[in-house]
């Protein structure tokens, strides 16, 4: 299904490696219930998958929850090379890209869990 590929292509964020497990949790399932292709559900499964691991790996602290909500928010930072950004580069939470800017991006599949904490906190 094209719009499945679309879909995971999209929320990987650029990250062959979560592409990749996005389709390999994707397909797993499809295998054990006999299926012979993956629709855009079994992808969103997959997210899903990938998303609660990221997420698990969000520690929340007021600090990491302000950058990456100025980074969903604004693509820059000032905060550019502390620790809280390094750690959230690091953890593919913070994505950098390059064209003919650089610029920076909250992971496609943390950023409405950013978004409710930075609402929580009021930020």
């Amino acid at each position: 299904d094209p719009f499945a590929t679309k879909l995971a292509i999209e929320n990987s964020g650029g990250i062959l490696r979560q592409y990749i497990s996005i389709l390999h949790t994707a397909t797993k399932k499809v295998r054990r219930l006999k299926g012979k292709k993956v629709y855009e559900h079994n992808i969103k499964d997959g997210m899903s998958a990938f998303r609660q691991m990221l997420e698990r790996s969000v520690v929340v602290k007021t600090e990491k929850i302000t950058l990456l909500n100025e980074v969903r928010l604004n693509h820059q930072t000032e905060k550019a090379g502390t620790e809280n950004f390094i750690e959230c580069l690091l953890g593919n939470q913070i994505l950098f890209y390059t064209n003919s800017t650089s610029w920076y991006a909250v992971n496609p599949l943390i950023q409405e869990t950013i978004r409710l904490y930075a609402e929580r906190n009021n930020q």
